[in-house]
């Protein structure tokens, strides 16, 4: 029997209270709240183990022709004196498109590429009609060493004829010599008689070698006419090659000087003219493009780029989702695009476009181009459709990875145990 403090009766007596005995009972609020906290905590893990979420790059490019847009630089400073194009203008290769003037004016002469080019003008005259007046003279000088060779023939002609008969001259003085030199031995001529006989034959003898030594300079003169004609036109060809190289220099110079005056920008391509960055009378410079072509029958595409650190998810075939600066996405809306190509090495500063060199200044690291398929050339507003312009600005979000919300939560704890291990 188990012994209590206090006696039976006096229990019995305090339980008998007026209110009855106390009963305590549980409510439904906390069963439901507890219902509540377990599905919260199953929706939660739910999420974090179903839920995806996606790591996106932020982008930033620009609209441009496929078959690339043909941006026009001046080649040099000037202003624009002639503008013979304007927007939307379609235009044919080798077309002249505007004339920049770089003329230079003097206080004392006023146009001074104009002044040159006059004076080079007169120079290239005087020279052609130097040119003109040497095929004149060639042509006399020619006619007068051929009628001197005509003469000397003759003369040579004259000459043998004249040898030939003095020839006969002296065979017979010498005939009439000997003659007389066998009377002068039977002692009937005198000693007189034969040295007149001899002295003739003397005579005949040097009139033959005069001849004989006129006919032969006259021959050497012939030869040296001769060749003098054939060198004729050796040393006309030569000064006509050195007033030609004259007049050649003289042309590039005035080509240099009317280039100094005005130089024409043709059109590289056949297309529209877009992006007309210049008016007659402005300013143009070498580090702006003038204008830009749009090649004929060009479909649009996206050229964004992406800084490195993103570079290493890009494949081609991902979706991009595109926002036009010219159409808001608050009323247009996202456009989604597909990357056709992925640059594999990074994009220099020097041929990022002007409006979008900020870009690889901001990001601090190397850029790479990126070539986006547009889902559409043009967007619909209420019934019309707004056609897209080459050069528009846009921005782009590219969807890189997409992981569970878990691993977005686990990886950090992960990295930083890896970084303790080692």
């Amino acid at each position: 029997m188990t012994e209590t403090l206090f006696r039976r009766e006096a229990l019995e007596a305090r339980q008998g209270q007026w209110l009855g005995t106390i009963l305590l009972t549980e409510g439904i609020a906390p069963h439901l709240f507890a219902i509540f906290a377990l599905l919260a905590i199953a929706g939660v893990m739910a999420l974090l183990l179903f839920a995806e979420m996606p790591r996106r790059a932020h982008v930033v490019g620009w609209l441009m022709p496929r078959e690339g847009l043909a941006r026009v630089f001046a080649p040099q400073p000037g202003v624009v004196s002639q503008l013979l194009v304007q927007e939307g203008q379609r235009v044919r290769q080798g077309q002249t498109l505007l004339v920049i003037s770089t003329e230079l004016r003097s206080a004392a002469l006023g146009a001074t590429s104009e002044q040159v080019t006059r004076t080079l003008h007169a120079q290239r005259s005087a020279y052609e009609s130097e040119l003109q007046q040497l095929d004149a003279l060639e042509g006399r000088e020619s006619s007068g060493l051929r009628a001197r060779i005509k003469a000397l023939n003759d003369e040579e002609n004259y000459i043998a004829g004249e040898i030939a008969a003095q020839q006969k001259r002296l065979d017979l003085a010498r005939v009439n010599e000997a003659k007389i030199r066998a009377l002068r031995e039977q002692g009937i001529v005198s000693d007189q008689q034969m040295q007149q006989s001899r002295d003739s034959s003397l005579e005949h003898e040097t009139t033959l070698k005069g001849l004989q030594r006129t006919k032969a300079r006259t021959i050497s003169d012939r030869a040296e006419l001769e060749a003098a004609l054939a060198q004729l036109p050796f040393r006309s060809a030569t000064q006509r090659s050195s007033i030609e190289r004259s007049i050649a220099q003289i042309d590039a110079d005035i080509a240099e000087a009317e280039t100094r005056r005005g130089i024409a920008i043709v059109a590289p391509q056949s297309g529209t003219i877009s992006s007309l960055q210049v008016e007659r009378g402005g300013r143009a410079d070498t580090t702006a493009p003038l204008l830009s072509i749009v090649p004929n029958a060009s479909s649009l595409i996206a050229q964004v780029f992406a800084p490195s650190r993103a570079i290493g998810f890009l494949r081609p075939g991902q979706s991009v989702f595109l926002q036009y600066d010219a159409f808001p996405y608050q009323r247009f809306g996202h456009h989604e695009g597909t990357i056709s190509s992925v640059s594999r090495a990074p994009v220099s500063p020097a041929e990022l476009p002007q409006q979008l060199t900020a870009v690889s200044a901001a990001a601090g690291e190397p850029v790479y181009r990126i070539i986006v398929d547009l889902p559409s050339q043009s967007l619909r507003f209420h019934d019309e459709r707004l056609p897209l312009q080459p050069g528009m600005r846009l921005e782009a979000d590219v969807v890189l990875e997409r992981r569970k919300l878990v691993m977005w939560i686990i990886d950090p704890l992960l990295s930083v145990r890896s970084k303790w291990s080692q």
